[in-house]
């Protein structure tokens, strides 16, 4: 595998894995799929949030893994006979926006580019409404709640319908 932390100058760099067949990026995360040797039947995958500091973690799968892909908020690596692993999807995250305005509250919406997702509001955790249905551009949205000041108290969450 070739790493570059500036996209021009790039060394070649192992993983501490024998071999990747596959390398898929999604979520912030890289993901590495492959055999755990060249003659073993095991499957292994490999996680960066960087793509230079990894972290192997061995499969239980009976086979070594040849793809892996991102999509939809979920990976998925497949292997010899059949083998289809994947991931359980990623949520999305609110992140809230410090001193963004005077009487205002603001929080940025991260997930995925061309997912839709709705925000939704409530004062006790039980009761939910929603705000407002939008499909994400980039993955990363900013919302501005302008009834948040009119409320003792409000607690926001992000469903991906």
């Amino acid at each position: 595998m070739l790493t570059s932390t500036n996209g021009q100058n790039w060394k070649f760099d192992q993983p501490n894995s024998t071999g990747l067949s596959a390398i898929a990026f999604g979520h912030d995360t890289f993901l590495g799929a492959g055999p755990v040797c060249p003659l073993c039947v095991q499957g292994e995958l490999a996680s960066s949030a960087n793509g230079v500091d990894w972290y192997v973690h061995v499969s239980s799968a009976s086979t070594g893994f040849f793809g892996v892909t991102y999509g939809r908020g979920t990976f998925v690596a497949v292997g010899g006979y059949g083998t289809i692993l994947q991931s359980d999807p990623y949520p999305p995250r609110l992140e809230l926006v410090p001193n963004f305005c005077r009487d205002c509250f603001a929080f940025n919406l991260l997930g995925d580019a061309g997912e839709s997702y709705r925000i939704e509001a409530s004062r006790d955790l039980t009761n939910w409404t929603a705000i407002t249905n939008l499909v994400s551009a980039t993955g990363t949205n900013q919302f501005i709640d302008p009834a948040a000041p009119n409320s003792s108290r409000r607690f926001y969450r992000a469903v991906s319908p």
